[in-house]
């Protein structure tokens, strides 16, 4: 959708003009700003300081918008790269750091958002706790992993059925099965 306008005197004359969306700079100076089409204002607009804390890297794998992701040192090569995977309760050593808004593939660039509301989520409960999921890689849930050696790590509450506000807990490492 366009930037929504507004009308101002040229020359003693009205013009149309649309409102900013994305600054520049100083070229921009003066202009009334406009929110872009996710209703929000783009961070070009923000005072410095105020940007999202987020990572951009490598995905390791497909991921897409909305799953969660898990940073990790890939030493493949020789010298360490950290790189983006899904993260995952079914077992240790894959805890959730962020997620992302937008969908990478495999050796793609990708950024991790370290908090904030993630919306591209389903089937939740408004006010109920979020988990990442040890059935779905990169997945949440509304129920806490109960298998051994599953991991549980809250990463935030619902909202509503289908956002979650994220906030990386601790993660338990479940009891192995008894022998």
């Amino acid at each position: 959708m366009p930037a929504k306008t507004y009308l101002q005197q040229v020359g003693g004359r009205l013009k149309q003009i649309a409102a900013t969306v994305v600054s520049t700079g100083s070229a921009n100076g003066g202009d009334i700003v406009g929110l872009g089409d996710d209703g929000k204002l783009h961070q070009s607009l923000l005072p410095d300081g105020f940007a999202p804390a987020t990572w951009t890297g490598i995905a390791s794998e497909t991921i897409a918008a909305g799953r969660l992701v898990n940073i990790w040192s890939d030493t493949s090569g020789g010298t360490p790269v950290a790189k983006a995977r899904l993260a995952d309760a079914s077992a240790a050593g894959k805890r959730a750091w962020g997620y992302t808004q937008q969908g990478a593939a495999s050796g793609g660039t990708v950024t991790v958002w370290f908090g904030g509301a993630n919306s591209s989520v389903s089937g939740l409960t408004a006010g109920a706790d979020v988990f990442l999921s040890a059935s779905t890689p990169g997945g949440v849930t509304s129920t806490a992993p109960t298998g051994a050696s599953q991991v549980v790590q809250r990463v935030g509450v619902a909202g509503s059925a289908t956002a979650f506000m994220f906030a990386a807990g601790l993660e338990i490492e479940l009891a192995p099965a008894a022998a």
